[in-house]
């Protein structure tokens, strides 16, 4: 006989009571969350002509003239698997997308307006796209990277078909040997040779792109692997812009005359992407990674990588990992001159608060509120490094949570969680997680 313990049992009654309502609206909701018939679809997936490969960082670039100044430019934008935006060299995005998907067939896609950064005159979109291409807890692989684009801005529509420009950014590369991220991870490690960098500041209007190839169309919304688009349910994430470091144990600028590695304080387990300033000869690795790398011997987390070219330079790993330190490990010969980084994260303020003249139970409060926010993205997870899945024993927890300790924007969060248990369920409608998978 098998039992149900009564945590079980609390996890399972919660999911299906709210599910209900949830349920008792999906073809409200499915309308509102799907913009686009195929009849009425203008926009096509582009990517290059192969679908692949996993973990291709791929280029797009579209210039376009308006006659006026537009006071409205709603735009629709959906990749697999994520995205960072610029308008006319302007950073509007840094890290777009929702990993794969609402549903098992389906994809999610972002709203934006973006008429603050257009003007009358050539205009030109730039769009940076990470594609998996590797199965995870929380990411189905749909075989094939793409890019979705449609604005409306004004009486001029642009929209991603053939006629936008593609190279796949020669610089990323794939990591190797056996530190690699385990298997409940879609993401890869990021390194970046910068010595193979031939790009530049390819996001700015002037950029000559003549050369870059045409993209390839891969079909029209909802053609497969895509499937129907989902609106994104959840804000885009906070941007700290870049930070300094609690502390280095060094004083910069530093010149190691041996590897060194930095331990590089942060204030609390966030979630961050590392950024360093540099003075360097070519070609030397320096290994980017957080205390919660490696929580054990054989599940490893991300890291990141950074070959360095010849002179100064500049670098941030798109890439978000979280732990309380960074750890730069750099070669002998190198001067650094900053360190710095990037929080992100779930946009949504820390409303609940709680006091009592038990130091003890004071820092508890600050440590659980904290320990809540770190595994907020996407979805709820069950942790920030080795998994980053949607385990409904995790999730249901972290719901009753975030009603005490966080605004209500958390709520789209525990919505978004319990629509993809929904959606995901089996044929014999069992719920299962973590999903998807």
């Amino acid at each position: 006989m098998r039992f149900i313990t009564p945590g079980r049992l609390l996890s399972i009654c919660t999911g299906l009571i709210i599910s209900l309502n949830i349920s008792s609206q999906s073809n409200q909701l499915n309308q509102l969350y799907k913009p686009l018939s195929a009849d009425a679809a203008i926009g096509q997936w582009i990517w290059q002509a192969e679908d692949g490969p996993a973990n291709t960082w791929a280029c797009f670039r579209k210039s376009f003239d308006l006659t006026e100044d537009p006071t409205e430019a709603s735009t629709i934008i959906a990749v697999d698997s994520k995205y960072w935006l610029w308008v006319n060299g302007e950073m509007v995005v840094f890290e777009g997308g929702l990993k794969q998907g609402p549903t098992p067939n389906d994809s999610y896609y972002d709203v934006l307006d973006i008429s603050s950064y257009l003007h009358a005159g050539t205009n030109t979109l730039a769009v940076m796209v990470w594609y998996f291409g590797k199965q995870g807890f929380s990411h189905i692989d749909r075989g094939k990277g793409g890019l979705f684009f449609e604005c409306n801005a004004g009486s001029y529509r642009v929209f991603s078909n053939n006629s936008w420009k593609v190279k796949v950014h020669p610089a990323f590369e794939s990591t190797s040997g056996s530190y690699e991220p385990n298997f409940r991870l879609p993401e890869s490690n990021v390194r970046f040779n910068a010595a193979n960098d031939d790009m530049g500041n390819w996001y700015d209007p002037g950029y000559d792109d003549s050369a870059w190839s045409d993209a390839t169309e891969k079909g029209t919304p909802p053609d497969a692997p895509w499937g129907e688009l989902w609106m994104r349910p959840i804000p885009q994430w906070i941007n700290s812009g870049l930070q300094d470091y609690e502390s280095l144990g060094v004083t910069l600028p530093y010149t190691t005359t041996s590897q060194k590695t930095i331990s590089a304080k942060l204030p609390y387990n966030l979630q961050l992407t590392p950024y360093l300033d540099i003075t360097a000869p070519a070609g030397l690795t320096i290994d980017i990674r957080t205390d919660g790398y490696e929580p054990n011997s054989h599940v490893y987390s991300l890291r990141a990588e950074y070959v360095t070219k010849e002179g100064n330079q500049q670098y941030e790993s798109p890439g978000w990992i979280n732990g309380h330190y960074v750890k730069y490990t750099i070669p002998a010969g190198v001067t650094v001159n900053a360190l710095k980084y990037r929080e992100s994260g779930y946009d949504c303020d820390f409303a609940g608060s709680f006091i009592c003249n038990e130091d003890f139970f004071n820092v508890l409060w600050t440590k659980s509120q904290r320990t809540l926010y770190i595994n907020m993205r996407d979805t709820y997870m069950d942790c920030p490094d080795r998994e980053r899945g949607l385990w409904w024993g995790d999730v249901v927890l972290e719901i009753g949570e975030a009603f005490y300790a966080l605004d209500r924007k958390s709520d789209l969060l525990a919505q978004k969680s319990i629509s993809n248990l929904v959606e995901w369920q089996k044929e014999n409608y069992e719920l299962y997680a973590p999903v998807p998978a």
